[in-house]
């Protein structure tokens, strides 16, 4: 009897540690197309800091020598605006914010994520000059995380989709379970 006990033990933990976890919640709307040979677009007001919204981009492109966890996703800068699924803009948005993402539909309307696939998103950064370097790029992975269709995510204080005043601070960049739920969205 003990033998097969601790055979069950063993098997349980087994099939318990191999189990994927995803502590995300999300929108019922996803980007259309997918997250895969896609395109983000800079403006002006904010290309002064682009250095640093490109290593919040990249962390979710290159997340795998970070994580261990390999993401499907591949974001790439262009010029033209019309090819970008994410155009990010600047501008005043008001005390304690960041940044905020705005979801469009194929005809150009505001759209909700939370019923409704989207063609395009606007990701607007804070520009009152409070965001520190490293807070730019953490908005940037946790901005373009709305795009691929996450909430925020309080409850895990380590996600990039911990809104900073719930957070614990210590990641700027996609963790693996970020990634991992990103990989069962798409």
């Amino acid at each position: 009897m003990k033998k097969f006990f601790f055979m069950f033990v063993i098997l349980t933990i087994i099939i318990i540690s191999s189990v994927s976890v995803y502590a995300h919640n999300a929108y019922a709307g996803r980007l259309i197309g997918g997250i895969a040979s896609r395109y983000y677009y800079i403006s002006s007001e904010v290309n002064y800091k682009s250095s640093l919204i490109v290593q919040g981009i990249d962390g979710w492109n290159f997340s795998y020598s970070r994580t261990g966890v390999s993401s499907k996703v591949s974001f790439n800068k262009t010029t033209n605006k019309s090819s970008s699924v994410m155009d990010i803009y600047g501008a005043w948005l008001g005390s304690g914010i960041g940044g905020q993402t705005t979801y469009w539909s194929s005809a150009g309307s505001k759209i909700s994520p939370t019923s409704t696939n989207w063609k395009y998103c606007k990701v607007t950064f804070n520009v009152d000059g409070v965001l520190s370097n490293y807070e730019w790029t953490r908005t940037s992975a946790h901005e373009m995380g709305h795009v691929f269709g996450f909430s925020e995510n309080n409850s895990e204080p380590n996600s990039i989709m911990c809104q900073s005043a719930y957070c614990s601070g210590l990641y700027n960049l996609p963790i693996a379970v970020d990634i991992r739920t990103l990989n069962n969205m798409y």
